[in-house]
């Protein structure tokens, strides 16, 4: 039986019941990835000079952290965001997400192409960044263009395989929380990374090395998982989600739920 939001076409919210858990997962793991990349260039860090890097108490770890970016992360996500811009568009077009499990031998192959060739080329892309592009930028384009997209696909079939695998396990429903949040939460982390790093909050900026700015996008994502799961006990919607939700419909709709409110 389809979820009655989707067969009614109406604005009505989504109970958890009707709820694809696998895409909140997927969106939640995102906002984890997009702090890992951000939080960087919130602190700065991004913009310091290779002299400058290398003189901070943390340059060792950090060159290590700064390679494993670029490899898994990498934050130049101008065409990142276009493909899978597409590739949302085209898993929602054709309701892919409704049966994964009759999709497990192309997830499998996606997963086990798209590592081998994605890390393969992310390996050397790396080493090109991290060593001024020595082929030149056109090159070093092609290495970012070949390796971000088998990569990104391996990520997508990887995640949905483990789901299959374990659909109860704790951390795909932590994981799950701040995807139902993922507009309110994508916009949080970017004023979390304003009045950590700037001046006009804690100003730590770059001077903390890029380990602690890491550790600190961490911890910002599982702040936001923590507040994520609290807000939605109480209510339907994260608030921009609730306020969207209206500018879309031009209608009202309750935010607070019923047996709580």
């Amino acid at each position: 039986m389809e979820p009655e939001s989707v067969t009614n076409h109406t604005a009505i919210p989504v109970r958890s019941s009707e709820r694809y858990v696998i895409l909140d997962v997927l969106r939640g793991l995102a906002l984890l990835g997009i702090a890992l990349a951000n939080f960087p260039e919130f602190s700065l860090y991004s913009f310091l000079s290779v002299e400058a890097a290398d003189v901070m108490p943390t340059a060792g770890i950090d060159r290590i952290v700064r390679y494993l970016q670029y490899i898994f992360i990498d934050g130049n996500r101008y065409f990142k965001v276009t493909g899978l811009f597409l590739l949302g568009f085209c898993i929602g077009r054709n309701r892919l997400y409704a049966d994964l499990s009759g999709l497990m031998p192309q997830l499998k192959r996606i997963a086990c192409y798209g590592f081998i060739v994605g890390v393969s080329l992310s390996f050397i892309y790396a080493w090109s960044a991290m060593n001024g592009r020595p082929w030149g930028l056109g090159m070093h384009a092609v290495l970012y263009f070949t390796s971000v997209f088998p990569l990104g696909f391996a990520y997508v079939a990887g995640i949905c395989l483990c789901y299959l695998r374990r659909p109860q396990w704790k951390g795909f429903r932590f994981s799950a929380m701040p995807g139902r949040m993922a507009l309110t939460n994508y916009i949080g982390q970017s004023v979390f990374g304003m009045l950590l790093f700037y001046g006009i909050g804690f100003g730590f900026g770059a001077g903390v090395g890029l380990v602690y700015v890491v550790l600190i996008a961490a911890g910002v994502w599982i702040v936001q998982a923590l507040f994520s799961s609290v807000w939605l006990y109480f209510c339907q919607f994260g608030p921009l989600e609730w306020i969207w939700r209206m500018l879309t419909y031009g209608k009202v709709f309750k935010l607070i739920k019923e047996e709580n409110g």
